[in-house]
């Protein structure tokens, strides 16, 4: 069988999304069990205004709100465990892009090793549950930086 560095990067990618998944319902697991999250998701606050108003709000936020006022068509506004679950899936879904980075800076090993590490930090935990602007900027900031990685040697 051969070594975790000889596998392919579908089946890295492959156990990558399955992590993500678990990583998920880990952080989601007490929010289900609870029946609430332990910090109340504010930020779908700025969306409610501008569907009242059609303003957005003028400091940080606005991509961030524009995305939540997008979901409110799926879901209720007082959906607390969802938007718990949107902004867990959110960060969920950021660590691929991660993995993707740190692989192409060193190798599979500190990539795996970087995203288990980074999912159970206890803030990134906390962040993961409560819809705020992290969420979406982390998963745009972790896209950046593969992206960057993918074209620079093209450039």
């Amino acid at each position: 069988m051969p070594t975790h560095r000889h596998w392919p990067l579908a089946v890295h990618l492959s156990l990558l999304f399955g992590f993500s998944m678990l990583i998920f319902g880990l952080w989601m697991l007490p929010v289900l069990l609870v029946g609430y999250p332990y910090v109340l998701p504010s930020f779908h606050e700025q969306a409610q205004v501008f569907v009242d108003t059609g303003m957005l709000p003028t400091g940080s936020g606005r991509l961030a709100t524009l995305i939540v006022w997008w979901l409110h068509s799926f879901m209720s506004w007082q959906n607390i465990i969802g938007w718990s679950a949107v902004s867990a899936a959110v960060f969920a879904a950021g660590l691929v892009p991660w993995w993707f980075s740190v692989w192409r800076i060193f190798d599979t090993k500190i990539a795996w090793l970087s995203t288990v590490i980074l999912s159970l930090l206890p803030m990134y935990w906390i962040e993961a549950l409560r819809l705020s602007g992290y969420s979406f900027a982390l998963f745009f900031l972790f896209l950046g930086f593969a992206l960057f990685l993918v074209l620079w040697p093209r450039s």
